[in-house]
């Protein structure tokens, strides 16, 4: 097609030269006009053409007005209509030349000249600084073309017939090609180009330039059906957008070397890019692209490496990030990494000579000192990765040096064997730990099963801003699943914590990471030391042991919607049983209740602790409303706290219902110390 081309437009210049030559062998005549209705070209046809040619008394040559009332080139994106051009033939050095002005509709004037022997023709088209020059020597059958500051809206009709989609705003072409036309089914193209300020972009905003500077050695031969393609030089500054990936380039340079081939089923082969920006990114790809096809990228070979990560990701990888929630992310280090894709999905991915630290924007991670490779595999046999860091962060979770040997087959990772992290002065054990990427449906999923040791609680509760909890926590996580939005705990979490223990059972959690997501959970105390939790909570004092449970827990965006609670203290629990008089007023409170048992509060201000028998508050919350309970009935009210020996006291509530809003800003008063008014 681009030899096609090429012919047309040597061969609509040859249509002149017979009307040159009839002009210069009329000299008898005065004035000659000369008709034709409709001349075929290669890609196309001239109409209405007239040449008119006048002798001007004493001149030795004659002025030539040439006029097409169109001239069709569709085929490859032109259209001239009203093409008008004046010039005065002349010999010069002993070729017949013609030069002047030339317009066509739509256009700025110019100043074309053909030259002409019997050799060769040369033709050339100049606009202010802009030009455009070709030479055809006619028994070779090669030709020249020139190009100088050509604007980029000189070739938008030929940019629209190769790449109909792209819009140019901008840019300028200089250069110079040598074509061989020689063969019937073949263009041969060899030279150099530079481009300056190419300014483009596609109407759904996936690719796009700005500024993109190009000085490139060219070679290539193009035919009908298949086509060759080489360019070696440097890019020169300037901003590119290809889908999620935007790079702003450096404007010293980097280093281009392109090969690309046409298939004559419309497949085009990248044999050889190499992307060179010294010191930061060195890229090595090759591929089969199929544009017509819904998986474009055919097949992918890919090295890379990154031994600058900080300036790779300035450079290059920002917006990816961003796609990828991770704006902002700061990165150092260095890497390598090898990917391939074939047969419709990615085949492996293997990063080596790893040595980075990452921290998120955001706060939600941190890697620090992170070394070693790792390696995925979408294949039967397993492929193993050694990794090994200074800390992690998740979420506030602080993480100590440790390691992990991973193993991936089939698409998936897993650890290899067990991994001990430290952790809060204590440690986790990893003994599972199984991901999987899924497909477009199901999305991944991850298998993960822990074991807590020794945690310090204080370290914990700070982290994760919990009150000021103290001693030691284990625990057990035998399963938990996530996929498809949802995290599931199979087995649930035990802790072993306050000198007694906390279950969670029946854990669900949907949409984690998502808008406005969903708990559902049964949780079960046994045997916790009263007097350390109630410090926590600055709740007074209580002694003694506790026991309990909340059932049906709905926590909707965090907040609670549902749950039927009860706590009470362990009946036949060894050790005192004592209650501080601020825990008496906090728990009246609370309860919307006051003191019982026939003795005045004014008495009992003189003693700091009382006995009791049973302590026990229940809350079935629905629908905002907390239906609230006690150990049983006393008249109107509920018992919360059943006094026990000398001084006897107990407390009584009386409000049997209570807005949740209003029961939190209670137990939020009796924190701060405050005695919250009851209405």
């Amino acid at each position: 097609m681009l030899s096609r081309m090429v012919a047309f437009l040597c061969r609509s210049i040859l249509l002149l030269l017979p009307l040159l030559v009839a002009a210069s062998q009329a000299d008898a005549a005065q004035r000659v006009v000369v008709s034709v209705e409709q001349a075929i070209l290669p890609l196309g046809r001239a109409q209405d053409i007239k040449a008119t040619l006048n002798w001007v008394e004493g001149a030795s040559s004659p002025d030539i007005e040439l006029s097409i009332g169109r001239l069709d080139a569709s085929e490859v994106g032109y259209v001239f209509t009203r093409v008008k051009w004046r010039c005065q033939l002349e010999d010069v050095a002993g070729r017949s030349q013609c030069k002047g002005p030339a317009s066509a509709e739509g256009l700025r004037r110019g100043e074309l000249l053909l030259a002409f022997d019997e050799s060769a023709l040369s033709a050339s088209l100049t606009r202010g600084s802009a030009s455009l020059a070709a030479d055809y020597r006619f028994e070779q059958a090669t030709a020249d073309l020139q190009a100088g500051s050509l604007p980029m809206d000189w070739l938008a009709p030929l940019q629209e017939w190769l790449w109909a989609e792209a819009q140019v705003q901008g840019g300028q072409l200089s250069g110079k090609l040598a074509l061989d036309l020689s063969q019937d089914e073949s263009l041969g193209v060899s030279g150099r180009l530079a481009l300056q300020g190419l300014d483009l972009d596609t109407p759904d905003g996936k690719i796009a330039s700005a500024g993109l500077g190009l000085q490139a050695d060219l070679s290539g031969s193009f035919g009908d059906s298949t086509w060759s393609l080489t360019a070696k030089g440097p890019v020169l500054g300037g901003e590119i957008l290809l889908g999620p990936l935007y790079a702003s380039l450096p404007p010293k340079g980097v280093e281009l070397d392109l090969a690309l081939q046409g298939r004559a089923d419309g497949s085009i082969a990248l044999q050889r890019l190499h992307w060179t920006d010294g010191g930061v990114l060195n890229l090595q790809t090759e591929a089969l692209l199929q544009p017509k096809a819904d998986d474009v990228l055919a097949q992918l070979s890919l090295q890379g490496e990154l031994s600058d990560l900080a300036a790779a990701q300035a450079r290059y990888g920002e917006s990816l990030l961003g796609t990828l929630g991770l704006a902002g992310l700061q990165i150092e280090g260095r890497a390598t990494v090898a990917m391939e894709r074939a047969d419709g999905g990615w085949q492996r991915l293997n990063v080596t000579n790893l040595a980075a630290t990452a921290r998120d924007a955001a706060g939600r991670f941190a890697f620090d000192e992170v070394v070693g490779d790792l390696a995925w595999t979408a294949g039967d046999a397993a492929a193993r990765s050694q990794l090994a860091w200074k800390q992690i962060e998740v979420y506030g979770l602080s993480l100590g040096a440790s390691g992990a040997t991973l193993e991936s087959r089939a698409g998936g990772m897993a650890l290899a064997q067990a991994i001990l992290v430290p952790a809060f002065a204590g440690a986790l054990e990893i003994g599972r730990l199984h991901w999987l990427p899924g497909g477009d449906e199901e999305g991944p999923s991850l298998d993960l099963g822990i074991e807590l040791r020794d945690l310090d609680l204080a370290e914990l509760s700070s982290a994760l801003k919990w009150p000021a909890f103290t001693g030691r926590m284990s625990g057990s996580l035998p399963r938990a699943y996530y996929a498809k939005g949802t995290l599931t705990l199979d087995g649930g979490l035990r802790m072993e914590l306050f000198g007694g223990s906390v279950d969670i059972g029946q854990l669900i959690l949907e949409r984690p990471f998502g808008v406005a997501p969903t708990l559902s959970a049964d949780v079960r105390f046994a045997n916790l030391d009263l007097q350390p939790l109630t410090a926590v909570f600055g709740f007074g004092e209580i002694t003694g042991r506790m026991e309990g449970h909340i059932r049906g827990l709905r926590l909707l965006d965090w907040s609670p919607a549902a749950f039927e609670a009860e706590l009470r203290t362990v009946k036949d629990a060894p050790g005192p049983r004592r209650i501080s008089q601020r825990a008496v007023r906090d728990l009246s409170s609370v309860g919307g209740g006051g003191l019982a048992g026939g003795i005045q509060a004014s008495f009992l201000r003189a003693f700091e602790t009382f006995g009791y028998s049973r302590i026990g508050i229940s809350c079935r919350l629905e629908r905002n409303i907390c239906y609230m309970g006690g150990i049983d009935s006393s008249g109107q009210g509920y018992t919360i706290v059943e006094g026990s020996g000398l001084p006897r006291i107990s407390v009584v509530g009386f409000q049997r219902k209570v807005d949740w809003p209003v029961l939190m800003e209670r137990l939020q008063a009796t924190a701060a110390g405050q005695r919250p008014t009851i209405d």
